[in-house]
């Protein structure tokens, strides 16, 4: 059990998103309990870290579909159902 997890931590620790996800997590935490910053404080810090996240995402989102149709398309070719020029003549 302890060795799977110390795995997932391991995938988790090399995440672009995971990373800044845990800097953003310590800069709120220390700005709210450390600190003891307002939200409109904190928040110009932690929303260019989250606007990070989400643009990875949708980066990470966008690699994922082009592979997924890149194996669509080859296995549709393979099968001879999509027409052999661009414009589905």
């Amino acid at each position: 059990m302890w060795q799977a997890f110390i795995k997932t931590l391991k995938v988790l620790a090399a995440s672009r998103k995971f990373q800044v996800a845990v800097l953003s997590a310590i800069v709120w935490g220390a700005g709210k309990i450390g600190l003891r910053l307002e939200v409109a404080d904190i928040l110009p810090i932690v929303a260019p870290l989250w606007l990070y996240i989400f643009g990875v995402a949708v980066e990470d989102a966008g690699k994922a579909k082009a592979v997924v149709q890149a194996a669509s398309l080859a296995t549709l070719k393979g099968h001879a159902v999509i027409p052999a020029d661009a414009s589905g003549e």
